[in-house]
Parts: C-alpha cells; structure tokens; sequence
C-alpha cells in the first residue's frame, strides 16, 4: 500500500472520490447537482493545491485508490486556541467498503496530520 499526497494531476480523481464520499453519505445526488459540484471542484482543487490550503492524501493498493481523506486549511483571527489563526478542516474522510476495518483511514488520517 502506496500512501501519499494528492496532486494537480489527481484533480479527475479527487472530484470522484469526493462525489463517491458525497453519494456515501447523503445517497444519490441529481445529475445537476453532479455537474454543478464537479464544475465548482475542478477549480477548487486547482486553486487550493496550489496555494497549499488544501491537502489530499490517498492510500492506494494495486495501482486503485481504497481511501483518501482531505483537509482544507484557512485562516481565522487568532485566539488562545490557535494563536497563528491557521486552521484545518478535515474532511471526506472516505474508505470503500471492500478496504474498512483494516486501519487504512487511521493510515491516511495519521498521513494528513503528519503533512499538516
């Protein structure tokens, strides 16, 4: 198993695991829901990979991607809690059925925090 971070050239990739996750937890979606998220991701991540206020990390077995899990980075005023104001969101946190129960999101989760 491969472990590692999500770049430009997984954008096609990371808008489909982010509608599998999205499917996965709120059921079907309509197909103009699918086109607007998918237009919306495609210059998400673009953007956000590159001014390093995303991450993505991915775990793949085989040469397929079994999880993946993402963290968007921003900044809020500072308080005693987070005295730089940077903050983190996980989020999508998504293993496929066949892959769970073998500590493969614990991988990535651990992966995303260590990058962070």
């Amino acid at each position: 198993m491969t472990i590692r971070k999500a770049t430009v050239d997984d954008i096609n990739l990371l808008i489909k695991l982010r509608l599998d996750y999205l499917i996965e937890d709120r059921g079907n979606l309509m197909q103009d829901e699918k086109t607007a998220i998918k237009k919306q991701l495609e210059g998400y991540f673009d953007k956000h990979i590159l001014d390093n206020s995303f991450l993505g990390v991915l775990a793949e077995i085989d040469g397929n991607i079994v999880s993946a899990a993402y963290l968007s980075i921003s900044e809020k005023p500072a308080n005693p809690s987070f005295i730089t104001g940077i903050t983190g969101t996980l989020l999508n946190v998504l293993t496929y059925p066949e892959y769970r129960r073998k500590g493969i999101a614990t991988k990535v989760i651990k992966k995303i925090i260590e990058e962070a």
